[in-house]
């Protein structure tokens, strides 16, 4: 039995548009997992998703039917010392890195 193969999975992984969420995604996909791509910028096969729209995200997920895998890697950092950070840049980060987590996590449960 291969542990790696996924034909039939569905997966969802956020942040996908780029980076590590993008190389997760193309991997997934590569071993037979059927991926929704969700970013809240567009790019090939990515459907431009905010994760801290909680009704933009429990329309995609409802959607999607069914989530065998969840991979949340949305997310922002701040690269500039912590003394010079506003609280809407702050509001921001939290928003992007833990309510956007807890949306997804809260839909692909219900599926």
């Amino acid at each position: 039995m291969d542990i790696l193969d996924l034909k039939g999975k569905t997966a969802v992984v956020t942040g996908a548009a780029r980076g590590i969420g993008k190389a997760t995604a193309d991997l997934l996909a590569l071993r037979g997992c059927t991926v929704a791509r969700l970013d809240v910028e567009a790019g090939d096969g990515v459907t431009p998703v905010d994760v801290t729209d909680e009704k933009a995200i429990d329309a995609a997920f409802r959607k999607l039917g069914r989530i065998d895998i969840l991979v949340n890697n949305a997310g922002i950092a701040l690269r500039k010392n912590s003394f010079d950070i506003t609280r809407e840049e702050w509001d921001k980060v939290l928003n992007v890195n833990l309510t956007g987590l807890f949306l997804c996590s809260r839909a692909a449960a219900r599926s």
